[in-house]
């Protein structure tokens, strides 16, 4: 079947974009001197890490295209005659793998790191032909009829190979003291025809998507395995072009083949990967190009090149390894203080944290030392926004709920299921992000938004900052209160800082949150059994820091979720600032203390769940 055709029969599907967003100084101005000053400047910094996670490779299938060129086992010295002829002698020395270790090496991956249940294998030897052994003419050689098969056949064929190697060698080094006089060649072992083998696997994997036999599977690891530069073996292939072309034909045929393998693994949605491994030479620079240009196409980056037979099995295991792993990275960093709202254009203390200021508490029944006052197992700010006490105790008597308030998330089940909220089927952790918009249901219920709905590029109140915008800066995203000033805002900023001194988690680099600013105002003390973080003392500010871990390099992996509780103390005092004829207004100053560290690290934070996508 020709290659457009074979296409034709494939859907092919689209790929996803990551943006990580750095949301900071949203609407700021300096405050001018009459300004309340709601804190002075302080820093806390916090070190968020991305995460590598290695997935088992389970329902996969390795193409193994391994070198039988007669390089393996020596190669030939080119002397002239008594008449001026050429004579060849072979040349041991010059071998790369004279003892077939490699075959050896093959099979430990193969009852190794590969032998995951459920995976399968194609082998086939590379030659001037390639394929697996069969009888012709009463001499061994390869011929192309690949199969994916268990590990037991795999095996045997890896057997096979080293086998013919053995077998052949001595034919070869009976020219090692008598110039070579017959043309009679063994079978299997001869020039390295990549273009041959990279053909049967082509044959292989068209089959196989053209069929239902890739149903189930869900990664292709197709591995190159010379030690030398491709040759299509004598007046053939590229070598019958002119000398000075047959690079540029060699790459060519190597671009086209794994460029069209890769589109044959997107068009059926599976995760494809090519690799080149080079092995055996001490100077493999005329090599690399070809074999990098097989990693590059398929998106293995680069080839690999061993100094010894011998780091064949790990580099194998490696490869796949580094293919199977997930990369997490951040794409939504917080700093949220509960505490504190605005309301009506001016900071409002909310000191139990439930979405009602203290200002409203005890007009509309509730306890503003105590989140959950009236209702049994719900948030008094729940209770608000479903209409009032009355309404919020009648819904509540028709719910079996758990009243136990979760560490990581703050809310309780009686909270997620008055909302709705365990229906959401965002798990694996209720109560988490139940619309997956990346703002936790805490805050979503703290702040006013609906964390029943992706709202967070919403702008209710139409004064041109999103909500998410307005959440990280500590405004009021249902008021259009115009320009603020920085005592009103929060200011975040987010930047990549490399590795993380004594930080094992960041080894890889990191990114550092600068949170320089956090809207406050006097409170209450509040004892709460659950969580013990919403417990704090007199004019204490409660922040939640957090941060959104999402897959690169994967579908289907869910969202991951960190965070921290941290307190801040402060003092206020009043201050005269002079002004042009010695007099001035008064000004409340405040100044922040935080109670633990401010250079927080990876360890500080714990994992509060998964989200799925």
């Amino acid at each position: 079947m020709s290659r457009p055709l074979l296409l034709k029969l494939i859907i092919i599907l689209g790929a996803m974009t990551l943006v990580f967003q750095n949301c900071s100084d949203v609407r700021l101005v300096q405050p001018e001197y009459s300004s309340q000053i709601s804190q002075s400047p302080f820093l806390m910094t916090a070190s968020i890490c991305p995460q590598t996670e290695l997935k088992p490779a389970a329902n996969t299938k390795f193409v193994f295209m391994i070198d039988m060129s007669v390089s393996n086992i020596g190669g030939w010295i080119h002397k002239v005659g008594p008449q001026g002829q050429r004579m060849s002698y072979w040349d041991a020395t010059q071998a790369t793998d004279i003892d077939g270790t490699r075959f050896d090496y093959l099979n430990d991956f193969l009852t190794g790191c590969g032998a995951q249940l459920g995976n399968q294998f194609s082998i086939m030897g590379m030659s001037h032909t390639a394929g697996t052994i069969v009888m012709n003419g009463g001499k061994k050689s390869l011929a192309c009829d690949p199969k994916f098969q268990g590990t037991a056949v795999a095996t045997g064929i890896v057997n096979s190979f080293k086998t013919a190697q053995l077998e052949e060698r001595p034919w070869y080094e009976q020219w090692t003291n008598h110039h070579l006089t017959s043309s009679d060649w063994p079978g299997v072992l001869g020039a390295t025809s990549y273009n041959s083998a990279l053909a049967c696997s082509e044959n292989l994997m068209s089959q196989e998507y053209i069929s239902d036999a890739h149903l189930g599977t869900e990664f292709y690891h197709i591995f190159m395995v010379s030690d030398g530069v491709p040759n299509d073996g004598y007046q053939k292939g590229c070598n019958l072009k002119p000398e000075a072309e047959r690079k540029d034909c060699y790459l060519s045929g190597i671009v086209d083949t794994t460029s069209y393998l890769m589109q044959l693994g997107l068009a059926k949605n599976k995760t494809m990967r090519i690799h080149a491994i080079s092995y055996g030479n001490a100077d493999n620079g005329s090599q690399s190009e070809y074999m990098d240009t097989i990693a590059r196409y398929g998106n293995t980056g680069k080839a690999i090149e061993l100094a010894r037979v011998s780091d064949f099995s790990e580099a194998l295991c490696k490869a796949v390894a580094s293919q199977a792993a997930v990369d997490y990275q951040a794409d939504f960093v917080m700093a949220i203080n509960l505490t504190t709202l605005r309301r009506g254009g001016e900071l409002r203390a909310d000191s139990d944290m439930d979405g009602v200021s203290d200002q409203e508490e005890s007009s509309k029944g509730f306890d503003p030392k105590n989140a959950r006052s009236r209702v049994l197992g719900v948030l008094d700010g729940i209770c608000d926004r479903l209409g009032g006490v009355s309404a919020c105790q009648q819904k509540r008597s028709q719910l079996n709920c758990q009243v136990n308030v979760q560490e990581a998330t703050g809310l309780s089940d009686c909270d997620l299921q008055i909302l709705g909220l365990d229906q959401m089927g965002k798990g694996p952790t209720p109560g988490l992000d139940s619309d997956g918009d990346g703002m936790p249901d805490l805050v979503e219920i703290v702040k006013g938004t609906d964390p029943a709905f992706p709202d967070m590029n919403d702008d209710p109140d139409t004064d041109g900052q999103a909500t998410l915008a307005e959440l990280l800066a500590g405004t009021d995203p249902f008021a259009n209160e115009g320009v603020l000033s920085i005592a009103d805002t929060s200011r975040i900023h987010t930047k990549y800082v490399g590795q993380v001194q004594d930080d094992p988690n960041c080894n890889y680099g990191a990114w550092r949150m600068d949170l320089e600013f956090v809207p406050v105002t006097p409170n209450l003390a509040v004892t709460q059994v659950s969580p013990a973080a919403f417990s704090h003392g007199e004019n204490t500010q409660v922040l939640f820091l957090f941060y959104r871990l999402n897959a690169i390099n994967a579908q289907g992996e869910a969202s991951r979720y960190f965070g921290t509780f941290q307190k801040l103390r402060y003092f206020f005092f009043e201050e005269t600032v002079p002004g042009p004829n010695g007099t001035g207004p008064v000004v409340l100053r405040q100044r922040l203390i935080p109670m633990g560290s401010t250079a927080l690290k990876s360890q500080d934070f714990v994992q509060l769940g998964e989200v799925l996508k």
